[in-house]
């Protein structure tokens, strides 16, 4: 293989790049511009893992240009597919003994499914370029970055004296090496370095501090304030961890129970940080998030999911997978305390406005964020879910079979609520992922299909076991080849929501797939498959439904 043209052919792709915004604010010309490229580049390397006999020599001259070209696919926002990418990209430099770039190809690897939160994916790439860098020489530069890294990742997984030690590594490292050295193994100052990874053990005294008893608490917070006062005084202080250290005082404030202060300081960082560098501005997330958090202490749970949105919409817009997580988990958290108290032993009946004001809350979440299904899917598949269930109610049916299966056993409410929160489990899939045009491989299939296992999930937390099966079926199909589970023996409402969802998918207009589909061609194709994949009545009571016209 020619190692010239490679090199040029990833050059000249890294140079159209960039002076692209972020995936989530392109235009669709330029969106489908970077796809096909990044399409190219993903059958080029698949067409290298398939080579027998791979020079060493070619893989080390193409290291450098294919790791910028990945990297700035991750700061793009396209963290699903330089996760892969990187992880290619490392075996194969592994297999050829390059221990130095592959140890940074495997560490990136590790460091996009942290962010994508596969944890155990990520803690085998780290342990894989630990085994690498330690064979190039136990006080390798790049071990600076991978000891944080390690430290997050541990820190994330509440392994926290592990990721202490991690963070103290890093440090003792960082004093090893000049300036010059550092930036050029991470491509940061070593000023910047250096406060991160004094925040990073800020932040974990809080995380301790948070699930500590009263005496211990105290204590973690006394070492919290030394610490924030050692980051604003030392010398190296870079005006980055300096930001991070005024967010990481609100939370003090939080934990010290001096809310109305933390608010106040919080709210006053977020005007600071609007007016600030590109850099600082990536903090908006994680500062939204815990203004929401101190509004909901107050018990102002609207202004808290107010926040929640606006912390996810940061997230998305920096391209942040991190924080995209946290965010849709503290907003969870602050849902499960409003809602699962008074659900308990009353169940749905319970519900009064603001607990649908909350739902409404998780919908909107899920329309910032996946732009595939639109806008307005999941409000649709919820009004012609209820649709249909009455008019299965209002249809004399001779031979319901089993008791579940008939439509006097339906409730309505529960139908349209399980219509509007079946796809509820895809905010805790990756933004790239869920917007991606070029086709999935088996390992984004597997990812993407985890979003109703997930959603289940996270209805049974916040307190609506009822709605977790419906949830959990609309993707099974009669014969038994749907997911997750394979169901065959489906509930009639979760039935109803599967016919539902797959028909508003392929007649919905601003699908990024594919182009919509006529309503008779949908009611045909659902037709078709009548009684193999869908409930045969509920297929006959859409056909119905449409026919009638809008109700």
């Amino acid at each position: 293989m020619d190692s010239r043209r490679w090199r040029t052919f990833l050059r000249a792709t890294l140079r159209s790049w960039k002076d692209y915004p972020q995936l989530r604010a392109m235009d669709r010309a330029t969106f489908d511009r970077y796809e096909a490229d990044a399409k190219l580049v993903q059958d080029a390397v698949a067409a290298l893992a398939s080579t027998p006999m791979l020079d060493a020599a070619f893989l080390s001259a193409i290291a450098p240009p294919l790791e910028r070209l990945l990297q700035r696919m991750y700061t793009l926002g396209d963290d699903i597919t330089a996760f892969l990418l990187f992880k290619q990209v490392g075996s194969l430099l592994e297999d050829q003994g390059l221990d130095e770039p592959a140890a940074h190809a495997l560490q990136w690897a590790g460091r996009c499914s942290r962010d994508l939160r596969f944890y155990d994916e990520a803690q085998i790439h780290f342990d894989r370029a630990m085994v690498c860098l330690q064979r190039v020489g136990k006080d390798h530069p790049y071990f600076v970055d991978l000891y944080g890294a390690m430290g997050i990742l541990c820190h994330l997984t509440r392994r926290w004296d592990e990721a202490e030690s991690h963070y103290r590594r890093s440090l003792d490292l960082l004093k090893l090496w000049p300036h010059e050295v550092v930036v050029r193994s991470s491509r940061f100052p070593k000023s910047r370095l250096g406060g991160a990874r004094l925040n990073n053990l800020l932040d974990l005294l809080l995380v301790r501090a948070r699930h500590s008893p009263a005496e211990a608490r105290t204590r973690e917070l006394l070492a919290a304030r030394k610490l924030l006062t050692r980051i604003r005084e030392i010398s190296w202080g870079d005006p980055i961890a300096l930001e991070f250290a005024t967010a990481n005082e609100g939370e003090i404030l939080l934990l010290e129970g001096r809310t109305p202060e933390a608010r106040a300081l919080l709210l006053q960082h977020v005007k600071h940080l609007l007016m600030g560098s590109p850099a600082a501005a990536r903090l908006l997330p994680a500062v939204h998030r815990m203004l929401a958090g101190a509004y909901a202490e107050e018990g102002d749970v609207r202004e808290a999911y107010a926040h929640c949105r606006e912390a996810l919409q940061q997230s998305l817009h920096h391209a942040n997978a991190y924080e995209e997580g946290m965010v849709v988990e503290a907003t969870l958290d602050i849902m499960s305390d409003a809602i699962r108290p008074r659900l308990a032993g009353a169940g749905l009946s319970a519900l009064d406005a603001d607990d649908r004001e909350t739902l409404q809350n998780l919908v909107l979440m899920l329309e910032q964020k996946d732009w595939y299904t639109g806008n307005n899917h999941s409000r649709a598949v919820s009004r012609l879910s209820r649709t249909i269930g009455e008019q299965l109610v209002a249809t004399p049916q001779s031979r319901a079979g089993r008791m579940e299966d008939s439509a006097s056993f339906l409730d309505l409410q529960l139908l349209e609520l399980g219509g509007l929160l079946h796809d509820i489990g895809k905010l805790r899939i990756p933004w790239s992922l869920l917007n991606k045009c070029n086709p999935l491989c088996p390992v984004e299939h597997r990812i993407l299909e985890s979003h109703v296992a997930e959603g289940g999930s996270m209805l049974r937390y916040l307190g609506f076991a009822p709605l977790s099966r419906l949830v959990e079926e609309h993707h099974e199909k009669l014969d038994g080849s749907g997911y997750p589970a394979g169901r065959q023996n489906l509930s009639l409402m979760g039935a109803i929501v599967a016919v539902t969802d797959a028909y508003e998918a392929m007649v919905t207009p601003n699908r990024r797939y594919a182009t919509a589909r006529t309503h008779e061609s949908a009611l045909d194709e659902l037709e078709a498959r009548s009684g193999v994949h869908y409930h045969p009545r509920v297929v006959l009571a859409l056909r119905q439904v449409i026919a009638s016209g809008p109700s």
